[in-house]
């Protein structure tokens, strides 16, 4: 966790997300880039290429100029923090924020985006093209998470499938140092506990390995939903941290049709560590 990157894309700054970024920075003495965004791209600017010289530098300008109100107030709110950081600004405004953002994620160790109450179109498609394109983890962080952020108690979400193996890989900087791990498998078992040490048999072993002792834990498959039970269990567990594969299933399918990711990403009360 050497550099933590936190981009504002969508015109404001969220305190959650600066703080999740510190927290995680702080466990390898790294240091947190911050991105404000810097991007004309919109319906009006759709027919970018039909503006007139003067009407294309007059919305530069007033684009500029946001961006510089936005990192000032970023660059206030991290001067009190305990470890580096840096605010820069987008260099191309004629650039979809997904991709200015994509440029400088795929050269840091981690993401961090925060999120709001009521995601908004602009918020998933930030998070979709980060999770699927940067080759990255992307912590999401609610609104509602204390400050100064906690990684002591952990759930993992476990699946044995390519994206969950990724998330594990990924989060093993904080797994390390977690107080206590809980590997997550969601199912109708008969025993409860003995189905959960063979599901997550392999994962629980590798952790092992690495310094980490997990605790299997088996959770009954309801109507609600696999998400809607890990985020139960994590609540009632008082989780600081849930870790994720993201996006098992086309992303199309699973915001048309729901999924877990989606269930995850927008009703989550803690934050999520997902992966690709």
């Amino acid at each position: 966790m050497r550099t933590v990157l936190v981009p504002l894309m969508q015109g404001r700054v969220l305190t959650c997300a600066l703080d999740a970024a510190c927290a995680l920075a702080a466990l390898h003495d790294g240091e947190v880039r911050v991105l404000v965004g810097r991007s004309t791209t919109g319906p009006l600017t759709l027919a970018a290429g039909h503006l007139d010289a003067v009407s294309r530098l007059g919305l530069e300008r007033a684009v500029d100029a946001a961006a510089e109100d936005l990192a000032a107030r970023a660059r206030a709110l991290l001067r009190p923090a305990e470890v580096r950081w840096r605010v820069d600004v987008a260099g191309t405004p004629w650039l979809e924020p997904g991709r200015q953002a994509l440029l400088h994620a795929r050269v840091a160790d981690a993401v961090v985006l925060g999120r709001t109450e009521a995601p908004t179109e602009g918020e998933r498609r930030l998070f979709g093209t980060l999770l699927l394109g940067a080759g990255r983890p992307v912590l999401l962080v609610p609104p509602a998470t204390p400050s100064p952020v906690r990684l002591g108690r952990v759930a993992v979400a476990w699946k044995p499938v390519r994206e969950a193996v990724r998330a594990v890989h990924d989060a093993l900087p904080v797994l390390v140092r977690a107080d206590e791990v809980e590997v997550l498998t969601v199912g109708a078992p008969d025993d409860e506990e003995a189905r959960a040490e063979a599901a997550s048999a392999d994962i629980l072993d590798l952790l092992r390995a690495h310094g980490v002792r997990p605790r299997a834990v088996a959770l009954p498959q309801t109507g609600h939903g696999t998400g809607e039970a890990i985020l139960a269990h994590a609540r009632e567990a008082g989780s600081d941290l849930l870790v994720a594969g993201g996006y098992g299933r086309a992303r199309v399918v699973e915001q048309v049709f729901g999924g877990v990711t989606r269930t995850l990403s927008e009703r989550a009360h803690l934050p999520v560590w997902f992966s690709h």
